[in-house]
């Protein structure tokens, strides 16, 4: 490993003769820590701290958070629940965040109204983000936890079914 000996320079804060660690270095770090650091958070705080071009309020991007919710409109996948969303912060029945799930929009679309927040929307399927009409049906918070029991005992019956039938006696 070679050592690379850099030659003096002058502090720009003090003026002071120092040897740079690097061949960059403009401080010295050990006589001048206060505005060494004052420098390196002003320099963090340009990189990451813009404006947002909609609303004004610092952030990382040219858009923060907040205001891409707001104004953004498109649907994305919850990778934890299995659900789809949609962005729609102008529509009225959104959760608190601007988002609506997707198969409680399109019930409402067949429907021709807001859903009430005892109606659950179920998926016949089981898979959450197949949201296609057929596939949903439209029932209450209390009767929501026997129709599926009584669906999974319907499929579990049929698989039986098919079962048996495949064996010869």
């Amino acid at each position: 490993m070679r050592l690379v000996n850099y030659k003096p320079k002058i502090c720009q804060t003090c003026g002071k003769q120092f040897t740079p660690n690097s061949g960059i270095q403009k401080y010295c770090a050990t006589c001048c820590p206060y505005s060494y650091k004052v420098r390196q958070q002003l320099w963090w705080a340009k990189k990451y701290k813009h404006p947002c071009s909609i609303c004004g309020k610092l952030c990382k991007g040219k858009v923060c958070w907040d205001c891409k919710i707001k104004y953004a409109t498109h649907r994305y996948y919850d990778k934890c629940l299995g659900y789809v969303h949609l962005r729609m912060p102008d529509y009225p029945n959104t959760q608190a965040n601007g988002t609506i799930l997707e198969h409680r929009y399109v019930m409402e679309l067949k429907l021709g109204r807001f859903l009430r927040s005892d109606e659950v929307v179920h998926h016949l399927n089981g898979i959450r983000y197949d949201n296609h009409l057929q596939n949903l049906v439209l029932v209450t918070e209390h009767s929501h936890p026997r129709s599926t029991y009584i669906k999974l005992l319907q499929k579990r019956i049929r698989e039986l079914e098919a079962q048996l039938a495949q064996q010869k006696f």
